[in-house]
């Protein structure tokens, strides 16, 4: 197990017993992201709103995936159209 896999294991422990704790829920998304579950870390995300949803679009275009970059920044004003870092 490397050490992103025990990090997801510890941060979704976190997230099952306070899944609204939103250090939690940003930390949780941007593991599960890094994982490859972008879908789920969206739905994580999109609970603390748009700038979360942002951050794993600006993380995902560092990394070139600019497709999927674009998706999230759809996503992240469909949950807030004035989301400044969206719009960016």
């Amino acid at each position: 197990m490397n050490q992103t896999d025990s990090a997801l294991k510890y941060i979704k422990t976190a997230y099952d017993i306070n899944p609204e704790h939103p250090e939690t829920k940003s930390i949780y998304s941007k593991i599960l992201k890094k994982k490859g579950f972008t879908q789920e870390a969206i739905a994580v995300a999109g609970t603390t709103g748009s700038n979360n949803i942002s951050d794993l679009a600006n993380t995902a275009r560092l990394a070139g995936n600019i497709t999927e970059a674009m998706q999230l920044v759809e996503d992240a004003l469909k949950t807030n159209p004035n989301d400044a870092m969206a719009n960016y």
